[in-house]
């Protein structure tokens, strides 16, 4: 069966159970990020080749992302993510996935905060479940166009 998607895959610990995560694609981390659909989906960990381009993030070229800003030359990229917890079931775990000269260099659970949400450079559009816990107006009411500038003023 082909796949159009691949799968970020680390070890990831997770907040609300304690429990840690194989790194494997049980924590469900389904990314469009690379451009050619897979014969068979990959897994993307810490030391894969992820080459990412500043000008495809400001023209909001990747699927399933927003951009949030762009890296500085020499700064990683940062991608926010979320991961679903295989022990506990949670589905709105965030994860850090950073990407340093075209090669994924760690992935790491961390809290969606402002810290990790002001240096992040791709949000993933499951955002919008944060956006909307924020506000309590429903998903049909916030626009993806919106979503981050709706995020900067409400974190």
């Amino acid at each position: 069966m082909p796949y159009s998607y691949d799968l970020f895959v680390a070890a990831l610990t997770c907040p609300h159970c304690g429990e840690t995560s194989p790194a494997d694609d049980s924590t469900n981390m389904q990314t469009y990020v690379r451009d050619r659909a897979q014969a068979n989906r990959e897994f993307l960990a810490p030391g894969t080749p992820l080459p990412l381009d500043s000008r495809r993030i400001l023209a909001r070229d990747y699927d399933g992302y927003l951009p949030v800003g762009v890296p500085a030359p020499g700064e990683p990229t940062r991608i926010l993510h979320t991961w679903e917890c295989p022990s506990c079931g949670y589905g709105f775990n965030w994860a850090e996935v950073v990407v340093r000269d075209g090669v994924i260099e760690r992935i790491d659970a961390v809290p969606f905060d402002r810290e990790h949400f002001e240096r992040s450079h791709l949000l993933s559009i499951e955002a919008m479940s944060v956006a909307v816990g924020l506000t309590g107006k429903p998903p049909n009411e916030i626009s993806y166009q919106d979503l981050v500038q709706l995020l900067r003023e409400l974190l």
